[in-house]
């Protein structure tokens, strides 16, 4: 892995509007799933364009959507850079974790799946400021943070360590059993909720057995609510359509006139965070803005790396059930959860996250599927990780 790394845009060209669009559909078995290579139909053009480089290990790439055109692009070592509309590269970082703690950084960068994952910035940015970024803490021995920021009106482009400091708000801690299988990715659905990859805790073949263990938010990506009141006391809420939101509320016990349906949704040990579970380090994922389907790019372990599509709208979401993720691997490669098929990517190392553009989408579910970066402004166009 080189540490200095080159951001793409992917462009797509008009001829693409005038093809029709197909459905996807959920692969039936290991042959119908996508497969790298093949060819797009019609005559269509693709280009990769370089819109900035000489960034130091990039872990993420986001917008803001604030019609400021720009691009926050995250370093793992704890630092986020703005790329700006005309291309130019802003030398001081937008924010700069490596440098508001006294004793030094604040990011636990040891080993090459920890450090600075992921920035979300919040539906309402353009008015309230509030961006979320998730990374492994030092201080907290590799902990995964979710911490919510405020940016300077003032100052737009800069966070001072001040101002880092006293506007921080951590709201979720994971602890993190060993140094690997972080998962990473933040990012906010069309539903208007703060979703987050949560990997299975490391090691290899799952020997926490986390991914289907409800009791842990490992192994999972985890749906809050951060529309709160400024109080910290309240960090986030469950969002009332979450799978587990109600199963582990207590009740009075009642044995009979309950049906077994009714029985099988008390999960009194179930976080009520989890949205879905059963995966083995989700270090990426996208939405469709349109369809609401979320595919997510889960690292494979010691064979190609898969990828899941989950929920057919993010109403009404899929867990991801099964055995262990080790166990499963070869039967979830690309496999639609709910419906929609994934690409996936020789290799194993975190990464790969999709565009899932307008003119995009029509082979979606066929044997080519873009990975590449993001279009600024262009609400759907999801990019990220080279």
């Amino acid at each position: 892995m080189k540490n200095m790394r080159i951001v793409f845009l992917m462009v797509l060209l008009p001829a693409l509007a005038a093809l029709p669009l197909d459905e996807p559909r959920v692969p039936r078995n290991a042959d119908e799933v996508a497969r790298p290579g093949g060819k797009l139909p019609g005559n269509v053009r693709i280009a990769l364009v370089k819109v900035a480089e000489n960034f130091y290990d990039p872990t993420n790439v986001a917008s803001a959507n604030d019609g400021s055109g720009r691009i926050f692009v995250v370093e793992r070592v704890g630092r986020v850079k703005i790329v700006h509309k005309d291309g130019r590269v802003q030398k001081e970082p937008f924010l700069d974790l490596t440098n508001i703690n006294p004793l030094g950084t604040d990011v636990q960068t040891g080993f090459v799946e920890q450090g600075l994952y992921s920035i979300a910035f919040h539906p309402r940015f353009k008015e309230n400021g509030y961006f979320y970024v998730h990374y492994a803490s030092l201080p907290f021995n590799g902990d995964g943070v979710i911490v919510r920021f405020q940016a300077d009106p003032k100052s737009p482009n800069i966070m001072t360590p001040e101002r880092t400091r006293q506007t921080s708000k951590v709201l979720l801690r994971i602890e993190q059993p060993y140094y690997n299988h972080n998962g990473g990715q933040i990012d906010f659905g069309p539903d208007g909720y703060l979703y987050i990859g949560s990997g299975d805790g490391g090691w290899e073949g799952d020997p926490l057995e986390a991914g289907q263990d409800l009791s842990t938010l490992l192994g999972k990506i985890l749906r809050i609510d951060v529309n709160t009141s400024d109080d910290d006391r309240i960090p986030y809420k469950i969002p009332p359509a979450n799978p587990f939101a109600v199963a582990s509320a207590e009740r009075l016990m009642q044995l009979f006139g309950i049906s077994e349906l009714d029985f099988s949704k008390i999960k009194m040990r179930a976080r009520r965070e989890i949205w879905a579970y059963g995966l083995r380090n989700p270090y990426e994922f996208s939405f469709d803005l349109k369809t609401g389907n979320l595919y997510i790019a889960d690292v494979g372990q010691k064979m190609p790396s898969g990828g899941r599509a989950a929920g057919r709208g993010i109403s009404a979401p899929d867990s991801l059930p099964g055995r262990s993720s080790a166990q499963r691997r070869l039967g979830l490669f690309g496999r639609g959860i709910g419906r929609g098929q994934l690409r996936r990517h020789e290799g194993h190392l975190p990464g790969g996250r999709l565009v899932l553009g307008p003119r995009l989408r029509p082979w979606l579910g066929r044997e080519t599927v873009a990975v590449g970066g993001i279009a600024p402004d262009e609400p759907a166009v999801h990019g990220g990780r080279l």
